[in-house]
């Protein structure tokens, strides 16, 4: 019986840690996103600023927008 016990509760843990990987891994790739975006954008400011113009960008893809609320 005990066995059975400690097996339910690793069932239990084993799906708790698997979302906190997942979390983690979103977060990261969130923090990412945003430092990529924020380069292109002071690339963008270079350029400008040299007197170029920067090359324009391909339209950002809905699913993209709904996480950068703004095209790059």
């Amino acid at each position: 019986m005990s066995g059975e016990i400690t097996g339910q509760g690793h069932r239990i843990t084993q799906p708790e840690t698997t979302t906190g990987v997942q979390n983690r891994c979103l977060e990261g790739a969130g923090v990412a996103i945003a430092c990529l975006i924020g380069r292109v954008r002071e690339l963008r400011g270079y350029i400008r600023a040299v007197g170029m113009e920067p090359p324009t960008a391909e339209p950002t893809p809905e699913k993209a927008r709904e996480f950068i609320h703004r095209d790059v």
